[in-house]
């Protein structure tokens, strides 16, 4: 799926379940909890839910507003059973940082496909899209945990995106083959 395409899905989803906190999906305690755990800048006042999706059969993952920034907004997520908005739990989220995976809460501007249980987040290290991180995640039942990242780290006017990301797979760490 090229970057285009995802975000045009990423964004569809979003406004198609957009509400503002209060409207049943989440109660505001639970966000207001979420937000502190993942030690989120925003005030709890400021705080949206921007996005909702179904995880199951009556289960819902609920994304939050956690930094707004100039290109990219962090959210953290929520695994909400439906009719129940008080029970919603903060998703914990498997990361690559310093060549290393490690429990968080953010992500980046994440887009979820229902089909096959897996979530992307595109961070580009600049407007051009020549450059960033792509990181996918499958839903394991109770977090998402990291399956792949791909980090193209010089911006060189070569295109980065999900068609092309191959070459700069850096984990799982690929081994290069040695042959027959």
């Amino acid at each position: 799926m090229s970057l285009s395409v995802g975000a045009v899905l990423i964004a569809a989803a979003v406004s198609t379940h957009a509400a503002t906190p209060g409207h049943g999906l989440l109660a505001r305690s639970v966000i207001e909890r979420g937000l502190a755990k993942a030690e989120c800048p925003i005030a709890p006042k400021d705080a949206r839910i921007v996005g909702s999706e179904w995880l199951g059969r009556r289960l819902r993952i609920v994304q939050v507003t956690c930094r707004r920034g100039a290109g990219a907004h962090d959210s953290i997520l929520f695994a909400v059973p439906v009719h129940r908005p008080r029970r919603g739990r903060l998703i914990a989220i498997q990361d690559w940082r310093d060549g290393h995976a490690v429990s968080g809460y953010r992500v980046v501007s994440p887009g979820y496909d229902r089909k096959t249980r897996t979530m992307n987040s595109i961070r580009d290290a600049r407007s051009a899209g020549d450059c960033g991180t792509i990181k996918e995640w499958q839903w394991t039942g109770w977090s998402f945990r990291l399956i792949h990242v791909w980090r193209k780290p010089v911006c060189d006017g070569e295109r980065f995106d999900w068609e092309r990301r191959a070459d700069w797979q850096v984990y799982p760490v690929r081994r290069l083959s040695t042959g027959p």
